[in-house]
C-alpha cells in the first residue's frame, strides 16, 4: 500500500480525517517484474539471433541468399570494420526504439 497525504487534527489535537490518496502497488510491482523478465528475454534473443537480412538485389550481386545467412551474425559475414558499423546501427535501433535509416556502401563479404 502506498499513500500520500496528511492527517487533519482538531484544535484539541484529536484526529479528524486523513486527506490524501492511497493505492495498492501490488499490480504495479507485478508488471514491473514481468517487464524486467521480458527485457532480459528480449536481450537474450537479440544476442543470439541472426541479425543480417539482405534484399534480392544484394542476393543477385553477391550471390548469397537470406537462407545462407540465416543463423549467422555480422562478424561471421563481413570484415570487422563493416560488422562493427552494422552492430552499432542495431544497438542504436534498440536504444532509440526506432530504426536507424541510413545507407551504407555494400560491405565486403568474408570468404
Amino acid at each position: 500500500m502506498v499513500s500520500a497525504g496528511r492527517l487533519i487534527f482538531d484544535k484539541n489535537s484529536l484526529f479528524q480525517v486523513y486527506w490524501g490518496t492511497a493505492y495498492d502497488g501490488t499490480e504495479q510491482k507485478r508488471i514491473e517484474g514481468r517487464l524486467k523478465k521480458t527485457e532480459f528475454l528480449f536481450e537474450a534473443v537479440l544476442d543470439n539471433a541472426p541479425t543480417i537480412f539482405v534484399n534480392k538485389t544484394y542476393e543477385r550481386i553477391y550471390g548469397i541468399t537470406n537462407e545462407e545467412i540465416r543463423g549467422k551474425q555480422a562478424y561471421h559475414l563481413f570484415i570487422k570494420e563493416h560488422a562493427d558499423i552494422i552492430m552499432s546501427m542495431e544497438r542504436r535501433d534498440l536504444e532509440s526504439g526506432k530504426p536507424v535509416v541510413e545507407e551504407q556502401p555494400a560491405a565486403p563479404i568474408v570468404d
